[in-house]
């Protein structure tokens, strides 16, 4: 297990969702701006990518990473598997606004 080095376009609450689950991760802004999204590099050390794409679909901020956007282009069976992951949590989203 290595460390994952992203780059992600986030808002200060996606900020605080990677920090609440990889509270020893190394965030720097890219952006000299104070602006409202803002594209950072996330360092975060000994985690397994695979299971880091997962948080990301999970949390809805799966777009948002750089790295997560090219493995869509370049894999087709990853696409696959997280198209499916990301289509199984919409409809628990949406059975859940029903009830």
């Amino acid at each position: 297990m290595g460390a994952v080095i992203d780059i992600l376009f986030l808002k200060g609450s996606d900020i605080s969702i990677l920090r609440g689950k990889y509270s020893r991760c190394v965030i720097y802004s890219l952006d000299s701006q104070s602006l409202n999204t803002q594209r950072y590099r996330i360092i975060i050390p000994e985690e397994d990518v695979e299971d880091y794409y997962g948080f990301l679909v999970d949390n809805m901020i799966a777009m948002s990473s750089t790295n997560f956007r090219l493995r869509l282009e370049s894999d087709s069976l990853f696409k696959d598997r997280m198209t499916s992951r990301a289509s199984a949590l919409l409809r628990a989203i949406d059975r859940k606004d029903r009830d």
